[in-house]
């Protein structure tokens, strides 16, 4: 059965200051203003996606809804993820590492793993040894998949880490 979106995509929804504004993600958003007051139906997972930089969480938010995922809201940086995570209670989270102030995503996934126990996948520029080592120790079992990411990539991620969870 196919999932039907109680959020519609936020490109229709005011976000018309991209324009002059494309990176990062607006600080000032309200959370209520692009949240659905439904929830999503009980079959269709839902992910929080962590980025801050506006044209990738776009992107992440199309390729996700083309995974039958509904995006239950985007965070731009590790206060919003907690609070939008602990409102909520995503199936999943796309995680970047370098958010707004730093690269504190590894941290953030820390803590929202166990805010709400959902799974996180990586998806980084930063795939360095150093880096994916790290996320490895802080974060177990986590998926690391670097920027641009390709949609194949991503399915075969989230599959990982959705099957053993549920």
């Amino acid at each position: 059965m196919e999932c039907l979106m109680a959020q519609p995509s936020l490109i229709g929804q005011g976000w018309w200051s991209i324009v002059t504004r494309p990176s990062p993600l607006p600080r000032s958003r309200s959370p209520k203003r692009f949240r659905s007051t439904e929830r999503s139906p009980p079959n269709c997972r839902r992910v929080l996606i962590v980025e801050d930089e506006f044209w990738i969480a776009l992107g992440l938010e199309a390729e996700m809804h083309a995974l039958g995922f509904d995006v239950c809201d985007l965070a731009a940086n590790g206060e919003q993820a907690s609070i939008r995570a602990m409102e909520d209670q995503p199936d999943m989270v796309l995680m970047d590492v370098n958010l707004e102030g730093g690269r504190e995503g590894i941290e953030v996934a820390r803590r929202l793993r166990r805010v709400c126990d959902a799974p996180i996948v990586f998806v980084t520029g930063y795939v360095d040894r150093d880096t994916v080592e790290r996320i490895h120790e802080q974060v177990p079992g986590a998926p690391v998949l670097p920027k641009p990411v390709l949609l194949d990539h991503l399915a075969d991620a989230v599959a990982e880490v959705i099957q053993p969870h549920h």
